[in-house]
């Protein structure tokens, strides 16, 4: 695939006659660095590629980054040309670094590098630096306790090792935002991709280090108190933690953009990653589906257990995981800055 897609690429330009708006001829050097990077973004979709997918999602995505390269190639653009360049070589070392530490299995490492294509290539350092905060902070947080947390992963439908589901559920808001940026440069998209980021964040850091509180969490329903792993229980530990950790995410949003607009739009990032962070608790507690396993009783979140045993449906909508309640918790996230946002403005 990646031969292939070079190869055509490459002859398409070279004697397809593509004629540039700005009269700039590509060198047979730009032609193969385009065709190049052509190539890798086929060969990572096609390998993501479900059901025959790949004859909608390869197309759409080397006509995007055709456009967005052969539309640069000029003194002032040619520096975003290089940027995307470095957001694959960036995105390379993060998933191949990643996957060996564990943090993602092969279908996340995958996600991992379109998505570090996406915020890298296109928003540079400014939305790279956040995700990428959130991304290691989370990974290292994913591990601490790892041997504790085993007891956990017969409920939990997820492991600590992020498959394509969860880099999508945790990042795909992100980075569509980061993709409206590339169309509609306004500074409104960067405080609402933090908001998505600081949403899961929150979640994410709550599960982590809830994990080692002292008591039972109690339902956000009802606030009475359920076994650990129990999915809309929350713990003052977790909350505290997941609050932090969307305080961080809006810090390191204002470090790296000269023109964030001071401590009030960082409040409505932080308090909006926590009340997304609730959000997904409710949703996880209300219309995620939940399984019960016929030989141990246990409620899980997975559909087999004991050996495989196939799990039977309890609660909640069958359809709805806990990647599903992670992409609703993200959309609160957005909405709740865009109130803020509003409100300020």
């Amino acid at each position: 695939m990646l031969a292939t897609s070079v190869a055509i690429t490459f002859l398409g330009l070279k004697f397809g006659g593509v004629y540039l708006a700005n009269s700039h001829n590509l060198t047979i050097g730009e032609m193969l660095w385009v065709a190049g990077i052509v190539g890798i973004i086929a060969m990572v979709t096609e390998a993501l590629s479900v059901k025959g997918s790949d004859n909608l999602s390869v197309p759409l995505c080397v006509a995007f980054i055709l456009h967005f390269m052969i539309s640069r190639f000029d003194s002032h653009l040619m520096v975003e040309n290089i940027q995307m360049t470095s957001g694959i070589l960036l995105g390379i070392f993060i998933v191949i670094a990643s996957y060996y530490l564990r943090f993602l299995d092969a279908g996340g490492a995958a996600v991992t590098f379109l998505l570090a294509v996406v915020v890298f290539g296109i928003g540079g350092w400014k939305f790279g630096i956040p995700i990428l905060t959130f991304f290691i902070l989370s990974s290292l947080l994913s591990k601490l306790g790892k041997e504790q947390k085993k007891k956990l992963q017969r409920t939990f439908q997820k492991s600590g090792t992020r498959d394509a589901g969860q880099v999508i559920a945790n990042g795909g808001i992100a980075g569509v935002l980061v993709l409206l940026w590339n169309y509609q440069r306004h500074d409104v998209l960067f405080y609402l991709y933090l908001g998505a980021l600081a949403a899961v964040t929150a979640d994410t850091w709550g599960t982590e280090i809830g994990f080692f509180a002292k008591k039972l969490p109690r339902l956000i329903l009802n606030f009475k108190p359920v076994p650990q792993g129990t999915s809309g229980g929350i713990t003052l530990l977790g909350t505290s933690a997941g609050f932090l950790g969307a305080i961080i995410i809006g810090i390191s949003g204002w470090l790296v953009n000269p023109d964030f607009k001071g401590w009030n739009y960082l409040v409505v990032i932080s308090l909006a990653g926590l009340l997304a962070s609730f959000a997904d608790s409710f949703f996880g507690a209300t219309i995620q589906a939940q399984f019960q396993c016929p030989e141990c009783r246990k409620i899980t979140e997975k559909t087999s257990h004991c050996n495989s045993v196939r799990t039977e449906h309890v609660s909640g909508w069958g359809w709805v995981n806990n990647d599903i309640v992670n992409i609703i918790c993200a959309f609160f996230g957005v909405l709740f800055v865009a109130l803020g946002v509003y409100f300020l403005s």
